[in-house]
């Protein structure tokens, strides 16, 4: 063999020991996962509001809003939909019912298996579709929206605190590790 070929070959050894030790100084440099209890110590990587669900659902008044990509993304998942093929009303209070739909439409991506057949636990809830009785007793079930006795109170606007406790049970209820619910669906 020449000695340029020699050479070739050195220079081509160097070249990928200089690779390989630049790609693990790279990877060392990133710390390693820990963090305080309780505290986030990375950025969320994932989401399921990416590429399609973030693409306009026709919802007018949204358009420019602060809420549009979260609104895009729960109606392309289904979890909520608009007042009208063209309105979304986000400035509109959400009912105890409303909120049942929401969670039990967003149980399943969270890993929660909802029960399949709840008890009819509630006596007030007469004027509702059934798919949102059975959505307020599956909630019930699980311990995610209590009602007061045999009283739901559907009707009833839902608070910002009695929203961080149903969200605190229903994510309780949520599956951890690969595949579970865990990103900025809400």
């Amino acid at each position: 063999m020449s000695s340029s070929g020699v050479r070739r070959r050195s220079w081509l050894a160097v070249a990928a020991v200089l690779g390989l030790v630049g790609s693990l100084l790279a990877v060392g440099s990133v710390p390693p996962a820990g963090g305080v209890a309780g505290e986030a110590d990375r950025e969320a990587q994932f989401s399921a509001c990416v590429g399609p669900a973030l693409e306009s659902q026709g919802l007018v008044d949204v358009v420019g809003s602060s809420a549009e990509d979260a609104v895009n993304c729960l109606v392309h998942y289904e979890v909520t939909k608009g007042r009208t093929e063209t309105m979304f009303d986000p400035g509109a209070p959400v009912l105890r019912w409303q909120m049942a739909l929401f969670l039990s439409r967003a149980a399943v991506p969270a890993g929660i298996v909802l029960p399949a057949n709840p008890a009819d636990e509630f006596t007030d809830l007469g004027d509702v579709s059934a798919e949102t009785r059975t959505a307020v007793n599956q909630m019930a079930a699980l311990g995610v929206m209590p009602g007061s006795g045999a009283s739901f109170r559907p009707n009833i606007n839902v608070t910002r605190a009695e929203m961080a406790l149903m969200l605190d049970a229903f994510l309780g209820e949520a599956q951890l590790g690969a595949g579970a619910f865990g990103g900025d669906v809400m």
